[in-house]
């Protein structure tokens, strides 16, 4: 059983570590999703919009962000094949997305 649906399902005694323990199995594996949305967030607080107060800036990240995955959803040539949590999910047939029975 991966560990996230573990937690769900076994640690409603325990809600505080639960709660800790879903938001660190949330955390990204890498730091390049980090590095991006940094940069992202670079770009977006810039000396021309340096007035922005930093709630409009965390929305702009977010929306350019979203913009950015949603092109490179729509692309064409856009191919990823789904990672599961563990090796019984590529074999009980979760596709892409995680979402059985998705089509293109």
């Amino acid at each position: 059983m991966p560990a996230h649906l573990w937690w769900q399902t076994n640690g409603s005694s325990t809600p505080e570590l639960q709660r800790l323990s879903m938001l660190v199995l949330a955390q990204p594996a890498s730091a390049s999703l980090c590095e991006r949305i940094n940069s992202e967030f670079a770009f977006i607080k810039d000396r021309k919009r340096n007035r922005l107060v930093h709630d409009k800036a965390n929305k702009l990240v977010s929306l350019f962000h979203n913009l950015r995955l949603l092109l490179k959803l729509k692309s064409r040539n856009y191919s990823e094949p789904a990672v599961g949590w563990a090796d019984t999910d590529i074999e009980s047939g979760v596709t892409r997305w995680g979402i059985p029975g998705y089509d293109d």
